[in-house]
Formats: C-alpha cells, sequence, structure tokens
C-alpha cells in the first residue's frame, strides 16, 4: 500500500497577550475631569431601528396598525415609547368626553353619549342643576297660594259631586223603605218600619213574611249602592286626573322654561337632545314624587334624593384638562382596570348599583389615543387578553360584570351600553412572547402589524462610549450618586462591554448599569470617598460575584477537596479538561469538567455516555455526531472504520447541553486511538465541524475564569491556560486577575483555528505524526475486525 501523504504542519499558537483580553474604554482619553462635566443624556443609546418601526406604527392610524414592542427589559424600550409618544399624542386631536344616561324606559341598560372635550363635566353640572333647581322649586311652587287654592277647588268639588250623588242615592233608597249610612267598613243599608230604624236582631224577630219583604227590598236597594259606588270612584278619577293636569301645569310652569334653557344650550347636539326630552318627559310624569308628603320624614328625604340620583349625568370620560390625545400606561392591567366596572354598595343587607357607580377602565380613557401594557403582566391576568382582542375586533368596549362570566346561574344587574372605541395599542413584552402570539394566535398577527424590536447590545465605538459615559452622567443626578471620575466612568464603558462578552460591542441594558452605579457609590460611601474610581466600580463587580457566588465556591471546592477530580497537571491518555458554564439565577460561572474517551474494535459509531443516561440536549448530541463525521472524514482513507468509541463527561449527573465541548471530546479520542497522553495543565473549549475547523463557543469568559480560579487555588505554575476558537478572542474581557497573571506569564490563553492545532499543543507532537499513530490502530483495528469475522466465517 502507498505511504499515504503527510497533512501540512499546523501553525504554530501565540499565546494571548493581557492587551488583547481585555479592550480599554477610550473615555479614559477625553478631556473630562467627572460627571458633572458631561451633559446628561436625554432618551436612551442607540436604538435607531425599533425608533423607527415605532414611529411608523405611531403615524399609520389603521385599526390593524398596533405595535409589539420586544426586547430584553431594561434596554429602553419603555422610555423610548413615553419619549415618542410625548411627542406625537399633543399633535392629536383631543378626542371626545363620554358621558352616561340613564335610559328612563329601560333603567338597567344606561346608554352613552358622546360630548365635546370639555363639555361633558358642563352637561352633567347643568342637569344636575336644573334637578336641584326643579326639588326647590317646585316645592315652593306647590305650597303658592294660588295653587293650593286650585287644589281646594278640585277637592272641594269633587266632594260636593260625591255627596250630591250620596243624596240622590239615599233619596232613591228611603223609597224603598231602607236607609244608607256610611260606615269605617263601607255603606250600610238599614231598614226602616215605620219611621223606625230596624236593628238586624230586630229584623230577626220580625215574622218570616216581614222578613221577607224586608229583603226583597233591600235586593233593590243594593244596585243604587253599586251605582253610587262607581260614580263616586269616577269622581275621585276625575279629581285626581285634574289635580295631577294642575301638578303638571305646575311643573310645566316651573320646568318647561329651564328645559327649553337647556335645549338652547345643547341645540347642535341631537342625542343630549333627544335625552333631554326624555328627562323632561320623566319628571312630568313622575311631577308628584318631587312635590311634599304631609309629612317631611327621613323616608320622603331619600325618596327626593332617589329621584335626584335618577337624572344624574355620569361623566364617564372626562378629556377636559387632555392635551392631544390621551397616553396611558396600564401597570397593573386587570380585567376591571382595563374594561372598566360597575361598582356596587350594601343597602340594607344587600349589593345595590346605579348609574353613578359606573367606571372608566384603561381602554376607555385611552379611547382616541394611545394604550401600553406590558405582556408581562398582561397575560397573568384571566380573560383579559380575549376581551382584549374582542375590543380590536368590535371596535367598542364593553362593561361587563366577569363574575356574571364565570357563573351558570343568570343574574341582573346593571348593564351599561357599550361605547366605540379608536385606539392604538402598545404591547411591551420579551421576543419569545410575540413569537408564541404570532404562532399561536390569529387575531394578533391580525391587529398587531408593527413590530419595534429593540437590541440587547450596539456596536462600540468613541461615540457609543461617550453617550454610555453620558447615561452615566444622567444616572447620577438622577439618583443623587457621586459624580464619577473619568477612569470610573472608563470601567464601567468597559464592564458594559464585559456584560456582553465582547470587545466590539456595549450592552443596552441599561438597568445593570444603574445598578452597578448605585453599588460603586456605596462602596464609595463606606471609603469616605467624594467620588466614584475604578476601584469603586470594580469592588461593587466584586461585591455582586461574591454575594452570588455560593454555588460556584461549592463546586470550586469539591474540586479542591478532591470530590469531583479534576488534575490541572501532568498529562493522561484520552482524558481532557474540557469547560463547561453554569448559572445560578443571572450570575454565571465557569466550572472545569473532565471528559474521558475510550477507543476499541467494533462497528463505526460513539456512544455517548450522557445521551444514553438521558442527560444530553440536542444540541450536544448534534456535536457528538458531527464529531462522529469528522472522523469518518478524516481517516476514509483507512477504509471503513471498525472503531466503537465511548465518551463521557465524568461525573457529571445533571442535564448537558450545547456542543463547546466537541473539541475536547475530539482530543480526548484521537488521545486515545493514537495512544498519546493530553496535557491537563490546559482545558479546552470549542465546537468543531466535520470539517475540523474550531467555531466560538459562548461564556468564554467564565469558562476561562472557571479554570484560572482552580489553577490560582492551587498554585499557578506557568504552564497553565486554555485553549478557545481564535473567532472567540473578540469576546474576551477577563477579570484584571486573569489579565495580571497572562501579563506575568504565570496563565495562558491560546487561540486556534481547527483542531490540528490544538491537537498539537494538547500533545506536544505535529499534528502529522499524530494522525499517522491514529491510522496505524484504525489499520490494526480494522485487522482484528477481519481476523474475527474470517474466524467466524470458518466452520467450527
Amino acid at each position: 500500500m502507498p505511504k499515504k501523504k503527510s497533512a501540512a504542519a499546523a501553525p504554530a499558537v501565540r499565546a494571548l497577550t493581557a492587551d488583547q483580553v481585555w479592550r480599554p474604554s477610550a473615555v479614559a482619553r477625553l478631556d473630562f475631569d467627572s460627571t458633572d462635566d458631561l451633559e446628561v443624556f436625554e432618551g436612551v443609546v442607540e436604538q435607531d431601528r425599533a425608533t423607527r418601526a415605532l414611529e411608523l406604527g405611531l403615524a399609520i392610524h389603521r385599526r390593524t396598525y398596533n405595535i409589539y414592542v420586544s426586547g430584553v427589559s431594561g434596554t429602553g424600550r419603555t422610555t423610548i415609547v413615553k419619549n415618542l409618544l410625548a411627542k406625537v399624542a399633543p399633535t392629536r386631536p383631543v378626542p371626545p368626553d363620554w358621558v352616561y344616561v340613564n335610559d328612563f324606559d329601560t333603567p338597567d341598560r344606561p346608554y352613552p353619549i358622546q360630548l365635546p372635550s370639555g363639555a361633558g363635566e358642563k352637561f352633567a353640572k347643568e342637569v344636575e342643576g336644573l334637578v336641584e333647581e326643579l326639588l326647590g322649586e317646585l316645592p315652593r311652587a306647590f305650597h303658592a297660594k294660588e295653587h293650593q287654592e286650585k287644589i281646594q277647588r278640585i277637592l272641594n268639588s269633587s266632594v260636593d259631586a260625591e255627596n250630591d250623588a250620596f243624596n240622590q242615592m239615599a233619596k232613591q233608597a228611603d223609597k224603598h223603605g231602607f236607609s244608607v249610612r256610611p260606615t269605617k267598613n263601607g255603606l250600610v243599608t238599614i231598614p226602616v218600619v215605620k219611621g223606625q230604624l230596624l236593628s238586624n236582631k230586630e229584623v230577626m224577630e220580625l215574622p218570616e213574611r216581614s222578613r221577607r219583604r224586608i229583603e226583597a227590598k233591600r235586593e233593590k236597594v243594593e244596585p243604587l249602592i253599586s251605582v253610587f259606588l262607581e260614580r263616586a270612584r269616577d269622581i275621585q278619577v276625575t279629581a285626581t286626573e285634574q289635580i295631577q293636569e294642575a301638578q303638571k301645569e305646575l311643573g310645566t310652569g316651573v320646568a318647561g322654561p329651564r328645559f327649553t334653557a337647556l335645549r338652547e344650550a345643547w341645540s347642535d347636539h341631537e342625542e343630549v337632545l333627544v335625552f333631554i326630552d326624555a328627562l323632561e318627559d320623566d319628571v312630568m310624569r313622575n311631577i308628584a314624587r318631587f312635590l311634599p308628603a304631609e309629612d317631611e320624614s327621613e323616608e320622603t328625604e331619600e325618596a327626593r334624593q332617589a329621584m335626584a340620583q335618577r337624572y344624574i349625568v355620569n361623566v364617564f370620560v372626562d378629556n377636559s384638562e387632555t392635551e392631544g390625545a390621551p397616553v396611558i400606561f396600564e401597570n397593573h392591567p386587570t380585567y376591571y382596570n382595563l374594561f372598566g366596572k360597575v361598582e356596587k354598595r350594601v343597602e340594607q343587607g344587600m349589593y345595590a348599583s346605579d348609574l353613578s357607580l359606573i367606571r372608566a377602565g384603561a381602554v376607555a380613557l385611552a379611547n382616541g389615543g394611545y394604550l401600553v401594557l406590558n405582556t408581562v403582566d398582561l397575560f397573568r391576568q384571566p380573560m383579559v387578553w380575549d376581551n382584549l382582542k374582542a375590543v380590536l375586533r368590535n371596535r367598542e368596549v364593553a362593561i361587563e360584570d366577569i363574575g356574571e362570566q364565570m357563573t351558570f346561574v343568570p343574574t341582573t344587574g346593571m348593564r351599561p351600553l357599550p361605547i366605540p372605541i379608536d385606539l392604538k395599542i402598545i404591547l411591551i413584552g420579551p421576543m419569545h412572547h410575540y413569537d408564541l402570539l404570532f404562532h399561536a394566535d390569529e387575531d394578533f398577527r391580525k391587529y398587531f402589524q408593527l413590530k419595534a424590536e429593540f437590541d440587547a447590545e450596539i456596536h462600540r465605538d468613541e461615540q457609543t462610549e461617550y453617550e454610555v459615559a453620558r447615561f452615566v452622567a444622567t444616572t447620577c443626578k438622577n439618583e443623587r450618586l457621586r459624580s464619577v471620575d473619568r477612569d470610573g466612568v472608563a470601567a464601567v464603558v468597559e464592564q458594559a462591554s464585559r456584560m456582553v462578552a465582547d470587545q466590539g460591542r456595549l450592552t443596552l441594558r441599561f438597568n445593570d448599569i444603574a445598578n452597578l452605579l448605585i453599588e460603586a457609590d456605596y462602596r464609595a460611601h463606606e471609603a469616605g470617598a467624594d467620588r466614584v474610581t475604578r476601584e469603586h466600580v470594580r469592588a461593587a463587580v466584586l461585591g455582586r460575584e461574591e454575594r452570588e457566588g455560593l454555588l460556584a465556591r461549592k463546586m470550586l471546592e469539591s474540586i479542591l477537596e478532591e470530590q469531583l477530580i479534576i488534575s490541572t497537571e501532568g498529562e493522561r491518555v484520552g482524558i481532557i479538561n474540557g469547560l463547561s458554564v453554569y448559572a445560578s439565577g443571572d450570575f454565571e460561572f465557569g466550572k472545569p469538567v473532565r471528559i474521558s474517551a475510550r477507543t476499541y474494535p467494533g462497528k463505526f459509531g460513539i456512544v455517548n455516555v450522557e445521551r444514553e443516561a438521558r442527560l444530553s440536549g440536542s444540541i450536544h448530541n448534534k456535536g457528538v455526531l458531527i464529531l462522529q463525521g469528522w472522523l469518518g472524514g478524516r481517516y476514509h482513507d483507512e477504509g471503513p472504520l471498525s472503531l466503537a468509541v465511548t465518551l463521557t463527561m465524568e461525573q457529571s449527573y445533571s442535564y448537558v447541553d450545547g456542543d463547546s465541548a466537541s473539541a475536547a471530546e475530539l482530543y480526548a479520542v484521537v488521545s486515545s486511538l493514537a495512544d498519546l497522553p493530553l496535557r491537563q495543565d490546559l482545558a479546552v473549549t470549542g465546537a468543531v465541524n466535520q470539517h475540523g475547523s474550531v467555531q466560538a463557543v459562548g461564556g468564554i469568559n467564565e469558562k476561562i475564569e472557571g479554570f484560572f480560579e482552580l489553577c490560582r487555588e492551587r498554585g499557578l505554575t506557568g504552564t497553565q491556560g486554555c485553549l478557545i476558537p481564535s473567532a472567540n478572542v473578540r469576546h474576551l474581557m477577563l477579570k484584571n486577575e486573569v489579565r495580571e497573571a497572562i501579563a506575568e506569564g504565570r496563565f495562558h490563553v491560546y487561540p486556534i483555528d481547527d483542531v490540528d492545532q490544538g491537537l498539537s499543543m494538547m500533545t506536544g507532537r505535529p499534528a502529522a505524526e499524530i494522525h499517522d499513530l491514529v491510522a496505524q490502530t484504525l489499520r490494526r483495528y480494522r485487522g482484528l475486525a477481519r481476523k474475527v469475522v474470517k474466524e467466524t466465517a470458518e466452520p467450527g
């Protein structure tokens, strides 16, 4: 067999310098002494794309162009929304007022009336004033001499007419030998014999014949009484009608001019005129309820107050002081806070409500303007999302009792008619909420056509660093913190780069920066300093790590106490130190993990122990399969591989995911095949593709610092370090103590581009030699496999 050509030697790997693992801030070169010299920053730093999307969404006035603002909390989403609305809303027309009034025919269904902004309160006061005047003037007019004489004449006339009718009936009864007498129980007929009134006893003592004659005459008298009673009722009805007509005339005389004046004042508003007509008609029908009873009791006063309540005008939405379109930020979007409610009060042990207890929610208050909601708060509330979509779909908001919707027993209560709605809704929330709604809710896709996506980081240059410096100045002013000196501002900017693990970017999570400044200010206070310096910023960072790093310390101690076996010196075949990242809340830390590989003849494939134990995620499984592809492609010249591999992360008992261990796993497999030991003073991270290129991974700073911390605790030897993908160099923003160790040559970070470089670093051998050794092993495995097949095929 011809000898295979050796691969080209991998280029030498140079360790990174201390300057390469950290990018200092250019702010330190600017001409200012402290944040007192910097101009405060209005708004937030560079969110141009999101801002343009918001501006477009606010400019398009269509009911489907509501806006979803996505992004990470603390990136200025709410601030930019507020600032843009503060500019746009005043240029929009002020929306109308809305009032609720009673429908006197169906009192449980009050209806809304639209009025120009500021007119609602005016109309309510005018109606209230009219009713108060009627409650005062009508009783006075009732007591007037002229009206009392008129009523008395009607009463006297009715009494006289009733007396005449009675006298006529009595005369006719007398002809039949009976006298008719009124009693408290009604009219009674008494027989008269020889001019004498007979009692019942006396009648019973008469002979049978005489009694029958009396009863025969009584039967002729009874119809006379019935005719009289019917006539008396007619007289009383006529008198009542005459009194009512007199009172109506009284009411018309007192109330008519006032209603006429009210109509003239609101002649341009047809809905108002319809209500005034209904109001006047109801007042006239109930004029007696305005008049005093014979005894001025508490019940009478309560009845008059009930009449005043009957005619109240509820100013549901008042835009009298609104400038431009309303802007409502509803921070507690419960069902009632959003859609309104009808409050109840307890009367005589029972719940009761009336027109005055109808309350507007945020949707009605934002009508004609903008309603801003946070999805995190919104989706915690039952029934709110579906009802909000109904508002957008029907373009109206109805005030309903949520309890009625959740019970099988029908209940009665006040149900105001809905009001038309025209508003723009702005939802602020995380991107995964947007994805969930977009894919699971067709209504969302229909009504939220605009997405404004906020980035969590920006490009880092002198301009953006200066803007962050101005943000630091603004925070110091707003939070009343000590000023930060120039070097302290530079430390904050550098920390903003570390937060996103990128030398070329800065975080836009300004809440995190503000919290850092608050803690740095406290450190300055503890030190008795007048200004915040770099040391105070660093102390704040270290303080947070110490507070949140209990789990990290526990894991480190378990390694130092050799409960977890991790070597940082020497060499081992098939064993390598990988690097992993753990999270405790929002605190992330790195920890080395031992990866081991065993190889032996067999059917080609890799057994991923984590996968078999169901402790491996899909991405980690993918990395192992890619490793298998690299092996097959790299050594295909050796023919079909008769190779079995077992890979595992030693003493790992939790769920594992990600492909950042695939480079380390590859080195462990090659080490086992070539029977070459790997350095234990180096830890490895990186993902590989099927062609052997080493690709960038996440959490690079935490991984390096986790291995460094272990080496430092055991004692730095000067040979220890980490192998990382070259693509990750731009992500390095390592801690001060790591940079110092690198500068002194006591710790090293090596960037590599492909696996050949990594193999050479880990074994101290040229890559070509390593591959030759692997090829020899594979040929031997294949020979063993052929022998087994041959022996199996030969007859026993």
